[in-house]
């Protein structure tokens, strides 16, 4: 589970990665090479949308907070998270 302020860039680099077998994940990588890529999905969780003033405000502090939020949900529903 990752945040970003580019979304479309980290997809791309996270496909990229696991398809040239760099990911720096090992778990996520040895899965990706044997279950094969079909098997998985990259999933945008939420989106945080800001009013045009602030989207040049540092928000880190924020996508931390959603990330722990989900990485609790998605723990208690015991999903497999990388």
């Amino acid at each position: 589970m990752q945040t970003t302020s580019n979304l479309q860039g980290k997809i791309n680099s996270i496909r990229f990665q696991l398809n040239s077998g760099g990911h720096p994940n090992k778990a996520l990588q040895r899965d990706w090479n044997t279950e094969g890529a079909e098997q998985f999905e990259i999933i945008v969780l939420e989106q945080i949308e800001y009013k045009e003033a602030e989207a040049e405000l540092d928000h880190k502090d924020d996508l931390v907070l959603l990330k722990q939020m989900w990485q609790d949900k998605l723990i208690a529903e015991n999903k497999l998270l990388y």
